[in-house]
């Protein structure tokens, strides 16, 4: 009876509806997956938008179906029967819903559901999303018709960024985590009106948007070496048919004074190289490795500004390197690249850095040979570090596991490291 409060035209009732389809939902799949042993416990509660429900659902266990394991559990009758519902509500309101907080309210529990459901629910309205998401790309949605988006010569005006919700490129951005090598022939049917956005004349958040977006495609992907979903052997290549004018579009907007597109456009360029094949990687090298070394020569001590930028720098050339390690003049630049850590100031950044380091470690032998010390050393700090995520920490435990077995290693370990460091292994170790 909820679906009879969607059409009630209130911006505030709408978003209450959505909340409630969304607790309605999280019972539903949870009442499902109940006695099935391969379902995914959600251990951190972030699914949820309303923190008060949280608190006084904390001895709930709320649960996922195993998509991202390989494993298909079919949805039963009431599972469907929301998919068959509430989806398609879902879908139209990025067309229709005139409110544009209220849309982004609603998207992001649409998007919670499908990172829940796994790529199955929304594989039959696919066509639908898809031509949603193409109608907001477009400036065609409802929630865009009072303002003038489409001024090509209203280079300035400050507000223009707001009609394309964060929201949009989340949900695109979910798609290449949900559907992974299936992802090209979806982002090639919204690219040209994605690449809308990222036009000079717009406003510096919308370019900025648009770079952010495609790189969140490439991190999200599961073949991402940086996912450790891929063997050496299939590199992830899904993004090269669209990697000459990414490449150029991130170069472009690199140079801009304005920080957060600088820091897009290079967390882009690293995102991309994780996602191309060589050919396509080392058309752009040059161009792209001048960008990132001049603003890696902004100062680890500097502006706020600075330091976010220089961070961006750092991550994008490490992933260049174990993407293409040897197309690359990876023996000159990799300790360039271990010099520059720690980063200083866009934390985010630190799932990838040490990532990157370990991969180096457990693949690249040859190449982190001769800065072993130095890397075991960033390691080993990283594992204190609370700017570093648990699931980064868990991969440096696992690897320090696997390599202190080697006597070679548990010499340094023991001998040559900085005293943190050694503490923060060996203690690492005696984990279970």
């Amino acid at each position: 009876r909820l679906t009879y409060l969607w059409e009630y035209p209130h911006s505030l009732v709408k978003m209450s509806v959505a909340a409630c389809f969304n607790e309605f939902f999280t019972l539903i799949v949870n009442h499902s997956l109940q006695d099935n042993p391969q379902a995914i416990v959600i251990e951190n509660n972030d699914n949820n938008n309303n923190n008060n429900n949280n608190n006084n659902r904390n001895n709930i266990q709320n649960k996922k179906y195993p998509y991202e394991e390989g494993i298909k559990i079919a949805y039963n009758s009431n599972v469907q029967n929301w998919i068959d519902t509430i989806f398609p509500l879902y879908i139209q309101a990025i067309r229709d819903e005139e409110d544009r907080d209220a849309l982004n309210v609603i998207i992001d529990y649409f998007i919670d559901e499908l990172k829940i459901l796994g790529p199955d629910a929304i594989s039959s309205s696919m066509e639908d999303l898809i031509g949603s998401i193409n109608l907001y790309l477009k400036e065609e949605c409802s929630c865009q018709q009072s303002s003038d988006p489409r001024n090509n010569d209203t280079r300035d005006i400050g507000t223009k960024h707001q009609w394309i919700s964060d929201t949009i490129a989340d949900l695109i951005a979910t798609l290449a985590e949900l559907f992974g090598n299936k992802f090209a022939a979806i982002f090639d049917k919204i690219f040209n009106n994605l690449l809308h956005f990222g036009r000079e004349s717009r406003h510096p958040q919308d370019q900025a948007m648009v770079v952010g977006c495609i790189a969140d495609c490439c991190s999200r992907l599961k073949a991402n070496i940086l996912n450790n979903k891929c063997k050496n052997s299939t590199k992830c290549e899904l993004m090269s048919p669209f990697s000459d004018t990414i490449y150029k579009l991130a170069l472009r907007i690199a140079q801009s004074q304005d920080v957060n597109m600088r820091q897009n456009a290079l967390y882009c360029m690293g995102a991309m190289a994780t996602c191309c094949d060589t050919k396509s990687n080392l058309k752009h090298s040059t161009l792209v490795l001048q960008c990132i070394k001049s603003y890696m020569q902004l100062p680890n001590n500097g502006t706020r500004q600075e330091k976010l930028v220089r961070d961006n720098a750092v991550s994008a050339l490490g992933k260049m390197l174990i993407a293409e390690p040897k197309s690359l003049p990876t023996k000159e630049l990799l300790p360039v690249y271990l010099t520059a850590l720690p980063l200083t100031c866009d934390y985010t950044e630190n799932q990838y850095v040490y990532n990157i380091i370990a991969l180096f470690i457990r693949n690249y032998t040859s190449f982190i040979q001769p800065h072993i010390e130095t890397s075991l050393a960033l390691l080993g700090l990283a594992l204190s570090e609370t700017e570093v995520p648990q699931i980064t920490t868990n991969k440096i435990v696992d690897l320090f596991k696997t390599i202190c077995n080697d006597s070679n290693i548990q010499t340094i370990v023991q001998t040559k490291l900085p005293q943190k460091a050694q503490e923060n292994i060996f203690k690492a170790l005696q984990q279970k």
